[in-house]
């Protein structure tokens, strides 16, 4: 069931739908949620009593809804920036390692769906990878190492959220812009001789705010998750023990889900407006 379960999380990557949320405790969830519809028919509430048919219909819903954004970045392609190449690295990552952990309980004509789908996406970030660094050489120096599929190999099974994290003092004007989040992502390409990640004290200080919101809480996420697919884990954890005890990496990409999570579901209960669509992508891709 677990593969199915992560299956399920593939399309936030890449297709716009409601955001759906998971708690181990339904109490702490907050007014916003427990009154959306979106939490009471959430797939994952009721995996175990969901018959066969039921989830060979939601795998062949959730790989229609792959193979469709495919197919329009591909149709679209060169109108695709790096960042928006990121996204089908990602899923790729995620499809290879479902295949290779549960290829053989997962039905024969849905590992062939896969496969394709696999290979379109790589022939798609293939494509990216010539086309981005003529129209972008700037850029793609700075942070064309998010492309490289070595980077997205490694493989994280799905968390609950922890609704307990909620931030409560937001500052509204965020403080981690796109730029200073490519910075601090570009000092995970340095290493000491020992193998550690140099991180600026500056970099760490805006990562760790807990006050931020929107893109800026988006940026922490990622950065996160890009430092410990760049084995820099040892050091954000040393980092975030010194002055946090209680927390690993782990407890704070849960923390950062959450609320990212919460963000977004307040744009799906507002019907997406057209103004927050490009942050409900990016909150999607993060989580």
């Amino acid at each position: 069931m677990l593969f199915i379960e992560i299956l399920l999380f593939i399309q936030i990557f890449t297709v716009i739908n409601p955001m759906n949320f998971v708690t181990s405790d339904e109490d702490l969830l907050p007014d916003i949620l427990m009154d959306s519809p979106h939490i009471e028919n959430d797939i994952l509430f009721s995996t175990s009593l969901m018959s066969e048919g039921e989830w060979e219909h939601i795998i062949s819903m959730v790989l229609n809804s792959i193979e469709k954004a495919v197919n329009f970045l591909w149709k679209h392609r060169h109108k695709v920036n790096l960042d928006g190449y990121i996204g089908p690295r990602m899923v790729e990552s995620v499809i290879q390692a479902l295949l290779k952990l549960y290829e053989q309980k997962i039905p024969y004509s849905v590992v062939v769906r896969m496969q394709i789908i696999l290979r379109n996406i790589q022939t798609l970030c293939d494509f990216g990878l010539y086309y981005v660094p003529k129209e972008t050489p700037f850029y793609f120096s700075r942070v064309g190492f998010l492309l490289n599929p070595q980077l997205w190999n490694r493989f994280y099974p799905v968390t609950l959220l922890n609704y307990s994290s909620i931030y409560h003092s937001k500052n509204e004007e965020g403080s981690m812009t796109e730029y200073d989040s490519d910075k601090c992502l570009q000092e995970f390409l340095d290493k000491t001789d020992d193998g550690l990640c140099e991180i600026s004290d500056k970099c760490w200080k805006l990562v760790t705010d807990e006050s931020e919101t929107d893109y800026g809480l988006t940026h922490q996420l990622f950065y996160i998750m890009v430092g410990l697919q760049s084995d820099c884990g040892e050091t954000m954890n040393y980092l975030l023990k010194s002055y946090r005890p209680w927390m690993n990496t782990e407890t704070y990409m849960q923390q950062l889900c959450s609320n990212v999570a919460i963000e977004a579901q307040t744009i799906a209960n507002n019907s997406f407006p057209v103004e927050c669509r490009d942050l409900f992508m990016e909150q999607g891709m993060s989580l």
